[in-house]
């Protein structure tokens, strides 16, 4: 489970040795020590050979309680500012880059990565000069957006024949 909140972004899943315990990793610490007012007696364990650096182990009831209290403190209307408001700029256009990925499900579009450095895009191709469709306070400069890669149509998959050869 991916949760992205005003505290950070975690990533549950069960303990592949202990069904009763979570593993709740982070990609950073400091949204791992966000939750020590929740978790007091959170221990933090670093492996930087692991896909997500830092990680806590929780029992399954206890993360129910965290997540629990998250919607409990949930004051906001507005997410990404939210974010801004808590965790700063640079979060906020983070998580912003990854809401930009997502409209793609939404927008029903198939695309895959392209590498080039220097060139914006989001979601199908198209540079937003401003996103007042999600709520009023939501309009940046499109130099100022935090882009994800750029993207270009993926080919349909070609179908492979079958050759029936001669005997």
């Amino acid at each position: 489970m991916w949760l992205f909140t005003d505290r950070g972004y975690f990533s549950a899943v069960v303990h592949r040795d202990d069904p009763s315990l979570l593993l709740v990793r982070a990609r950073a610490r400091e949204d791992l020590e966000n939750l020590r007012p929740l978790l007091p007696n959170l221990t933090i364990i670093e492996n930087g050979g692991a896909d997500y650096r830092w990680r806590i182990i929780v029992p399954r009831e206890e993360w129910q309680g965290v997540v629990r209290t998250l919607i409990e403190e949930m004051n906001y209307s507005n997410f990404k500012s939210a974010v801004e408001d808590r965790q700063g700029s640079e979060r906020h256009d983070l998580y912003l880059s990854v809401w930009a990925v997502m409209l793609r499900l939404q927008e029903g579009v198939r695309r895959r990565w392209r590498q080039p450095a220097g060139q914006l895009a989001l979601a199908n191709d198209f540079e937003v000069e401003s996103l007042d469709f999600l709520d009023d306070d939501a309009v940046w400069p499109t130099n100022e957006i935090p882009a994800p890669m750029p993207f270009e149509e993926e080919a349909e998959p070609k179908r492979r024949r079958r050759r029936r050869g001669r005997r």
